[in-house]
């Protein structure tokens, strides 16, 4: 699949790994979690200085945006993922922290350290990211590392931070992990083998997490005291999930699929085919994904809400990456400027199915982005 960036590179282990096991890693022994360091709970929006003015977007680039209904040029900077925030579009610039308002306007600058955005997620409290120094908080300008392990996707609501500490050899006690935003010990919500690699997803009232190696699904309610269950089976290989409302979907890396199913239950149905990289996306009954044979150019897929079938919305993406969220969806391209929002998209009754599932072959994990 794709080429993550260092710290992303840890997420999931390749197909030939076995359930108990997990693919190499170099790096150094991460620390067990530890207490965050005391930080005062300030809005991102009033920790962020203006940066020098952005020069104007130039014409020639706004008119590179996807053939899309509304689709419009964020910011001109060239940086393939990207986190996204209330109001605002996050990316890393040579290690530092960027940012640009959603509906236009400068660039700011200067609003900590960056190692990768593609493990960072904002809300009205800070920016979080997981960096060399764990997971990490940036509010004011200032970094609070709130848990010192290694970590992957990071995830927030009102009062916590989820997050994974992926099941590599040299990583100690991996599971899924909160951290409440006040400060606290992390806290050990979910873990199965011990070199089981983990996604996860997050609604209101629940987690839903993803196992690699067994090839299930676990809802495990916020509130505490509850013990996970077991929602959906036989799915090995899995190595993306997301969530909505109503439905659980998953990538199946094996088989190049997409899939879904109801959270309530029922049969499991495959929405996408020929899917050779992450990530997939799910929001308010939309969901989002990139198919296409790896090394050929891709095409941006979408369900909308109450579709029967997929629709290709977008084509001729060279490594596009997603992201999105309740004010829009996101889409960059691999060494292309540019960062580009449009609105969700409606269902179109001409749609046609999507691409049919042509067979490939299974590959390791260090996933290469295509080019």
């Amino acid at each position: 699949m794709k080429k993550w960036l260092p710290v992303a590179a840890l997420l999931l282990v390749g197909c030939s790994s076995r359930e108990e096991s997990a693919a190499p890693r170099s790096e150094a022994p991460a620390a067990q979690p530890a207490a965050a360091q005391p930080a005062a709970a300030q809005p991102a929006a009033a920790a962020i200085a203006a940066d020098a003015a952005a020069p104007s977007q130039p014409a020639a680039l706004a008119a590179q945006a996807p053939s899309l209904p509304g689709a419009r040029l964020i910011t001109s900077a060239q940086s393939r993922e990207f986190g996204l925030g209330p109001g605002s579009v996050y990316w890393c610039d040579d290690g530092v922290l960027r940012a640009a308002p959603k509906d236009g306007g400068a660039a700011r600058g200067g609003l900590g350290p960056c190692q990768s955005a593609h493990n960072l997620i904002a809300d009205a409290d800070g920016v979080y990211q997981c960096s060399e120094r764990g997971l990490v908080r940036i509010a004011r300008g200032s970094e609070t590392v709130m848990a010192s392990s290694t970590c992957l996707g990071p995830t927030v609501d009102d009062t916590h931070v989820y997050y994974i500490v992926p099941g590599f050899p040299d990583v100690p006690d991996p599971g899924v992990y909160r951290v409440a935003k006040a400060g606290g010990a992390p806290e050990k919500l979910f873990a199965r083998t011990p070199r089981e690699q983990y996604m996860l997803a997050v609604d209101s009232e629940a987690l839903w997490i993803g196992t690699f190696g067994a090839g299930a699904i676990w809802k495990l309610a916020k509130a505490g005291g509850g013990k996970a269950t077991k929602v959906v089976s036989g799915q090995k290989h899995m190595v993306d999930l997301a969530v909505d409302t109503d439905s659980i979907y998953w990538l199946a890396e094996d088989a190049a699929e997409v899939r879904r199913r109801k959270k309530s239950g029922g049969a499991i149905a495959v929405i996408g085919r020929d899917v050779s990289q992450e990530p997939l996306v799910a929001q308010q009954g939309h969901a989002y994904w990139i198919e296409g044979a790896e090394g050929q150019s891709k095409r941006l897929v979408h369900l909308a809400p109450g579709a029967g079938e997929p629709e290709t919305i977008a084509t001729d993406l060279e490594g596009p990456w997603l992201a999105v969220d309740a004010e829009g969806v996101y889409l960059s391209q691999l060494d292309k400027p540019g960062i580009f929002a449009f609105p969700h998209q409606q269902p179109d009754p001409s749609a046609r199915a999507s691409t049919p599932h042509r067979s490939r072959r299974c590959r390791r994990a260090g996933r290469r982005a295509p080019r």
